[in-house]
């Protein structure tokens, strides 16, 4: 009997992928690349597969496998790019490689949401002698 697994990374400080079963339902959209939820002890997280593959039998585990509760995206948000220099900060900074992935790839124009604004964006324009906000740049006139 052969099973459909995935390799997961999840942003906890544990310096190993974790392996979880794939279900039938799961399978055409589990892609590398992808964000998934899957349980991780008594809580779920948001990991990132990096690898499917079919095993025959049980697998190489001694344990049944935790399944993935469901596919985040329709299609990859991780390019070879981003992986490739997550690992790079996991092992330079001696980190798990799904905080470097969480890290590398906050925003990206597939994630959901819009873009994320820098402090000094959103409050530059302070009046010193209020301390109230001031009006916007694109609303001054000269």
């Amino acid at each position: 009997m052969s099973l459909l697994v995935a390799s997961v990374a999840v942003p906890r400080p544990v310096r190993r992928l974790f392996t979880y079963s794939v279900p039938e339902a799961l399978a055409p959209r589990c892609l590398s690349g992808v964000r998934v939820i899957v349980p991780f002890g008594r809580r779920k997280l948001t990991g990132y597969v990096l690898d499917v593959r079919v095993t025959e039998g049980a697998g190489d585990t001694a344990f049944p496998l935790k399944p993935v509760e469901d596919v985040l995206d329709p299609e990859p948000v991780l390019d070879a790019q981003v992986l490739e220099l997550a690992r790079f900060a996991a092992d330079y900074y001696v980190a798990s490689l799904g905080e470097m992935i969480r890290a590398a790839s906050l925003w990206t124009p597939h994630s959901r949401g819009s873009r994320p604004t820098h402090w000094r964006e959103k409050y530059s324009a302070w009046s010193r002698s209020s301390r109230r906000r001031a009006a916007p740049r694109s609303d001054w006139r000269i």
